[in-house]
């Protein structure tokens, strides 16, 4: 299938958009160690529907994720933030409140879901993707969005070239996860 050539995005939409994500961890806690500081362009691939950008972010943390950005079109997603939960997304004091669905436990208890707008991650989510979500057991990375862009990374791990085309694959596959439909 052809990328659509709407899911092109620009270096110049990059630059503009990216300090707006908060990598690694969503949490006010953390943000002051999450500053962006670089930003390497290192490929774009076509993955499914999409043109993937890899990008490498350089972080004020010492931590330098390797990104695969989307821009998403014809469909206004909520600015969210979506990984697997973990035992410390529970316990620890100043992580962003976590986005559970009582209809969806299995959704809720092995994802952590968060944003600046509850209420629009409430809408957006809906029983589809819910129920689309609830037959994957976890995923790889972390997916985010912000206004009309997608990203998807792995905490903490080093991708080489050759690793490129696999995490714009599973970016592809989260993304999918989330579109309604």
């Amino acid at each position: 299938m052809e990328p659509n050539a709407e899911s092109v995005i620009t270096w110049q939409e990059v630059e503009e958009k990216i300090r707006y994500f908060r990598f690694v961890e969503y949490s006010t806690r953390l943000a002051a160690h999450n500053v962006f500081n670089k930003l390497y362009d290192l490929d774009t691939l076509a993955e499914g529907d999409f043109t993937w950008k890899i990008l490498k972010v350089s972080l004020d943390s010492d931590i330098k994720p390797t990104v695969a950005m989307t821009k998403i079109q014809h469909v206004k997603m909520p600015d969210f933030f979506l990984r697997n939960e973990t035992f410390w997304d529970l316990n620890i004091i100043g992580t962003d409140p976590d986005v559970d669905f009582k209809d969806f436990p299995s959704f809720s208890k092995r994802f952590f879901l968060t944003g600046p707008d509850h209420e629009a991650i409430r809408e957006y989510f809906t029983p589809a993707i819910l129920s689309r979500f609830e037959q994957v057991e976890k995923i790889a990375g972390v997916a985010q969005t912000h206004c009309n862009l997608f990203a998807y990374y792995w905490v903490n791990r080093t991708i080489d070239p050759e690793d490129f085309p696999y995490l714009a694959k599973e970016a592809a596959t989260v993304l999918r996860l989330c579109l309604p439909g």
